[in-house]
């Protein structure tokens, strides 16, 4: 049974396995030089998992595109100002108001 999930730029990709972490039908072969502690760990680990060390592999490169996609979030910085809200003179009063007060005696 072919299933469809998102990839990493938003489309959707289909694998042959029916699992979502399995992108077969557009494979690139690519070397990579890692630590070799590092590498014979991640084997260690994937055989534990009952993964390959391409799919380990896959499955970091995923959650690290994701994690710096969502750290480059806009976040609005707070200016917020001290005090306790409009004067009494303005609560409840129309922009029209508010705006004729900013700018009285200033030709506006």
């Amino acid at each position: 049974m072919l299933a469809g999930f998102a990839d990493v730029n938003g489309g959707v990709t289909v694998d042959y396995h029916g699992r979502p972490d399995c992108e077969r039908f557009n494979v690139m072969k690519t070397r990579i030089e890692i630590a070799e502690v590092l590498a014979r760990v991640a084997k260690a680990h994937a055989s534990r998992e009952g993964i390959t060390l391409q799919e380990l592999c896959e499955r970091g490169l995923r959650m690290a595109m994701r994690a710096d996609r969502e750290n480059d979030r806009f976040v609005l910085r707070d200016a917020s100002v001290g005090g306790h809200g409009l004067e009494p003179e303005f609560q409840g009063a129309d922009w029209a108001r508010v705006r004729a007060a900013i700018y009285e005696g200033r030709g506006g």
